[in-house]
């Protein structure tokens, strides 16, 4: 029984100790606690504001376009237009 628990200690320390984290290769990159480099107009007129979708065109899907300035005055606390939708609020600012 002794052996059979020294056995498993030494198991256990081996994987706890591979298990440990290491250290960072850049850690200057980590230092401001993971901001983002882009903000929310921009995401959307990259993911959303796309031919077809919610361009600046009259075609835009559900009338909203997220290209043209100002778009936190077309989304934020406005009704959703849609079937169904009518109720539920874009953004909530």
């Amino acid at each position: 029984m002794n052996r059979f628990t020294s056995l498993t200690c030494a198991v256990v320390s081996a994987l706890v100790i591979a298990g440990c984290p290491g250290s960072l290769s850049n850690p200057d990159d980590f230092i401001d606690g993971g901001s983002i480099g882009k903000d929310a107009e921009t995401i959307l007129a990259e993911s959303c504001g796309t031919t077809g979708c919610h361009d600046a065109s009259p075609q835009a899907q559900a009338g909203l376009d997220l290209i043209s300035p100002n778009v936190e005055s077309r989304v934020g606390d406005i009704n959703a237009i849609g079937l169904g939708c009518d109720r539920e609020v874009l953004v909530v600012a």
